[in-house]
């Protein structure tokens, strides 16, 4: 499954002017459960409330936004990457169906032609451009390695494990000596303000069981103006951080 936001496991996001970050948007109440339909669900809900606040008009924020949601969504049709136990999602429907009524099936799956219809809205309901509303133009930014090169990520956390990088879990990483973080450099857009690689032993660029992998490391990018890491590289080609095996053998 796709991930969501880098917040998910504190009580409330932080309000951040200029970014789609707002404590009034509803964040799940059950994280042990946040599979691929409740991450959808709450993207969308985002969506709508961040682009509420400026009807027609389609904010960095806004496109933000629904990019995400869509991302989250595509996830849960017959081409997306998520689990097909975790495809079902009546609660998405209901939500699409809640706004625009009478739009989506209400059967549980969302058919390639339910996520079109959805992409639909991104374009007419808040008026944002391809870049936002068309994953074939904007990519699909990922908060995992891509399945091929690590198949079923996950980060722990404190309790349970999350298809997703919050702060939090850096946290555990960075105490642990099995993850680093940094700023970006000033050469960047502004948008990504720092970036995160967090051991990933088994996985790799040439995909599991490839060379040196047991050392290999996921980085991201943490993106302020979704409040989400996505994935970026594998450490072995950014060279961000000091391999693992060395960095414990200095202290």
């Amino acid at each position: 499954a796709e991930g969501w936001s880098a917040f998910a496991d504190t009580e409330a996001l932080p309000t951040q002017l200029g970014t789609s970050l707002r404590s009034d948007v509803p964040l799940p109440d059950d994280l042990a459960g946040m599979g691929a339909c409740m991450m959808a669900v709450t993207s969308l809900s985002k969506a709508l409330l961040v682009c509420g606040a400026t009807p027609g008009v389609c904010t960095s924020e806004c496109a933000a936004s629904w990019n995400s949601a869509l991302r989250d969504a595509y996830c849960l049709t017959p081409s997306g990457e998520c689990d097909e136990a975790e495809k079902s999602c009546l609660r998405l429907e209901a939500a699409v169906n809640d706004v625009w009524p009478g739009q989506l099936s209400g059967t549980g799956q969302f058919e390639q032609q339910e996520f079109l219809s959805l992409r639909q809205k991104c374009f007419v309901s808040a008026n944002c451009p391809n870049t936002a509303c068309d994953l074939d133009v904007s990519g699909i930014l990922r908060l995992t390695p891509p399945a091929d090169q690590c198949p079923g990520f996950t980060f722990p956390g404190a309790e349970f494990e999350y298809p997703f990088l919050t702060w939090r879990n850096l946290k555990s990483y960075e105490l642990s000596r099995t993850g680093g973080s940094g700023g970006m450099s000033t050469s960047s857009d502004g948008e990504y303000t720092q970036w995160a690689c967090v051991h990933s032993p088994g996985c790799g660029p040439d995909g599991p069981g490839g060379a040196d992998t047991e050392d290999e490391m996921a980085c991201f990018k943490y993106s302020i103006l979704r409040g989400e890491f996505v994935f970026w590289e594998w450490n072995s080609q950014l060279a961000l951080h000091p391999p693992l095996f060395q960095m414990k053998a200095s202290f």
